[in-house]
């Protein structure tokens, strides 16, 4: 008996190891796909703790060697010498995320699903769960924030591409994709269109009309101020300044990202010290979007389109019940959208003028923002209906 059980043991572990060296083989796969521009994850990747453990401590050199590739080909979009950045010096904790992004790409899975052997839970209603939605969950839970500047950089070479991925993925994917993205500064500066980061969420609280019940658990960041500090250093590096400026301009003009980067901009600008950093984004804006229309009675003026959609937005007027809901919630879009200029608006109010010191700023910003202004403005100590006028047409 005892030799039967010793040879059990012995099966077990040679399995075990199989397992383990799968699993590393399916990772180093993905990574090879992050490297080649393109995010393609075919297995699930499930561990135990000892296997976990095992690659946070000791990876196959050639996992190392496949995340090295995967870093150069984010690294070289930024700057041509990607030595530059020097040696990364970087926690075990990047395999984690590595591994919780491959399994994101999957699937729904049964644990009937090849490549699963574990026993398949219950849910509370007897029927058998996620085991990649369950095992992926308990992985982020371990996983810390990028903090340093070399593990901002690695986690969003290893998030960017998935992170593309979100209007794609079945729900259940999706929240564990957009947690990953909390833990990635840059990920969630790059993807704002998709992702509103938690570290917002207070200021849209004060800002947004609607919002007072929307607060969030900023965890595993301290607080909002924590999440914002982490960003600091991002734009005094000009590489990476130029690099989420030039994402920021070919962001889709969308609610949610219109919001979402005029929430950050104001974050910012309520910083201080990064004026020039704040004003960069919009002379690009105004040169890249602007347009100058000639017309026979007022000469030239300068347009920026998403103007006018703002201004539909907000102008719309209702009825009847049912019509002044939906204008409600048109002019509150309208809101959202217009929230993409308001640190321009505040820098303007502060200084007495648009800034000349940027010479693609046009003088027009400031008759092309007034009327919008009486629309939008809000605080929390406002009736909820307060910022809101209709305009029956």
């Amino acid at each position: 008996m005892a030799r039967r059980n010793k040879t059990m043991k012995a099966k077990l572990r040679r399995k075990t190891k199989h397992g383990n060296q799968k699993s590393q083989e399916h990772l180093f796969h993905f990574l090879c796909s992050l490297g080649q521009g393109h995010a393609r994850a075919e297995h699930p990747i499930l561990l135990d703790q000892e296997a976990l453990h095992d690659i946070r401590t000791a990876p196959h050199q050639l996992l190392g060697k496949a995340l090295g590739r995967c870093l150069d080909a984010f690294l070289i979009r930024l700057t041509p010498d990607t030595g530059s950045w020097g040696r990364f010096d970087l926690s075990g904790a990047v395999w984690g995320v590595a591994i919780a992004a491959s399994n994101c790409l999957l699937p729904l899975l049964s644990p009937q699903d090849r490549g699963i052997e574990t026993a398949p839970s219950q849910d509370q209603n007897g029927s058998a769960s996620d085991l990649v939605a369950e095992f992926t969950h308990a992985l982020i839970d371990t996983l810390p924030p990028a903090r340093t500047l070399h593990e901002i950089l690695t986690y969003h070479a290893l998030l960017d591409i998935p992170a593309q991925t979100i209007p794609d993925l079945p729900p259940g994917r999706s929240e564990l994709m957009q947690r990953l993205i909390h833990l990635s500064p840059m990920t969630a500066l790059c993807h704002l269109h998709l992702h509103t980061p938690p570290g917002l969420i207070p200021l849209s609280v004060e800002m947004l009309p609607g919002w007072k019940d929307r607060a969030t658990d900023p965890a595993p960041w301290a607080d909002a101020e924590d999440w914002l500090n982490t960003l600091i250093p991002l734009t005094e590096q000009p590489s990476l300044a130029r690099f989420l400026r030039q994402r920021w301009l070919t962001l889709p003009e969308t609610g949610p990202a219109c919001r979402n980067l005029g929430l950050l901009l104001e974050s910012l600008r309520r910083q201080g010290n990064l004026r020039d950093f704040i004003l960069e984004f919009y002379e690009s804006y105004d040169y890249l979007c602007g347009q100058n229309i000639r017309t026979i009675r007022s000469g030239t003026y300068r347009h920026w389109p998403l103007l006018d959609k703002i201004e539909r937005l907000l102008h719309t007027g209702g009825e009847s019940d049912a019509g002044m809901e939906a204008a409600i919630r048109l002019n509150w879009l309208g809101h959202e959208y217009f929230l993409k200029f308001h640190a321009l608006t505040q820098i303007i109010r502060d200084e007495g003028r648009v800034p000349t010191d940027y010479s693609h700023l046009n003088p027009g910003w400031i008759p092309a923002l007034r009327p919008f202004l009486q629309f939008t403005e809000w605080s929390a100590s406002q009736p909820e209906m307060g910022p809101v006028e209709f305009v029956s047409k």
